[in-house]
């Protein structure tokens, strides 16, 4: 069994050791000769390395549409049919990548990876203390060590700029969608800002221009599912928005903003 991955974020890189540990192959899903990011994971064009394509290839949160088959193997959970969309905080472990790897790897669900996996599926409820066996603080300590790692600073350089977030978020205005309220980010740029809102349990709405794809996306984080349906519901009304996704279960949406 050979594994195809897709963008690096703390949770690939725990499947990339993993993977590495075991002795199994693997390679990157690249665009125009650089590895993919999240916004064009699902448009590659080519690959890291060999594959051989008459052994089973599990694609890992990616795609490069000239390559692959039905018969091919998703781990994955950000669309509809991908084996984890739509599963609930409960079933973070079956929901999450890092999970469903480790069920082709046999590897048994440990906290470590718990952590990881709950953050990674959805991070909001982890943070409340919905994922069973992972304990809200213990997130916390897990994220704020694993994205200083990440980002090459300290873990108190980490907090210092989750708290800067904190502030900002909790001062930031609200709006209504449908009768849902979410602050307003929009226009703004807010580091840490989704690590932020999930610990504030605050609903938010923020715009970011996705530099790997040329467009402004405009993002939903945590709230209810009904006020993430909401919103979906919106969204699909404004002629200005396309690329309509999100898992109101898991607590994300968004949408593009069609160039002019």
């Amino acid at each position: 069994m050979q594994f195809i991955l897709g963008a690096l974020d703390p949770e690939m890189h725990t499947i990339e050791s993993l993977l590495a540990d075991a002795g199994r192959h693997f390679v990157h899903a690249r665009l125009n000769g650089r590895r993919v990011v999240s916004g064009n994971a699902y448009m590659a064009d080519t690959l890291s390395g060999e594959i051989d394509w008459t052994q089973p290839v599990v694609w890992v949160e990616c795609s490069v549409p000239a390559f692959r088959s039905p018969q091919h193997l998703v781990v994955d959970h950000h669309k509809p049919g991908d084996p984890g969309f739509g599963l609930p905080a409960a079933q973070y472990w079956e929901g999450s990548s890092l999970g469903q790897v480790c069920t082709y790897l046999n590897i048994k669900q440990n906290g470590p990876l718990s952590i990881i996996a709950a953050s990674d599926h959805c991070l909001n409820h982890a943070y409340q203390g919905h994922c069973p066996g992972v304990a809200p603080e213990d997130v916390r300590r897990s994220r704020i060590a694993g994205r200083a790692r990440f980002q090459r600073i300290t873990e108190s350089q980490m907090q210092d700029k989750i708290n800067a977030a904190i502030a900002v978020v909790t001062a930031l205005p609200i709006i209504e969608i449908a009768g849902h309220p979410f602050k307003d980010a929009m226009d703004r740029y807010v580091p840490e800002l989704p690590e932020a809102s999930a610990m504030l349990n605050a609903p938010i709405i923020y715009t970011r221009r996705e530099a790997s794809v040329g467009l402004v996306k405009v993002g939903v984080l945590n709230g209810t599912a009904a006020a993430l349906t909401a919103w979906m519901t919106w969204a699909g009304q404004q002629p200005y928005l396309f690329r309509l996704y999100g898992d109101p279960d898991r607590g994300y949406a968004g949408a593009y903003v069609k160039p002019r």
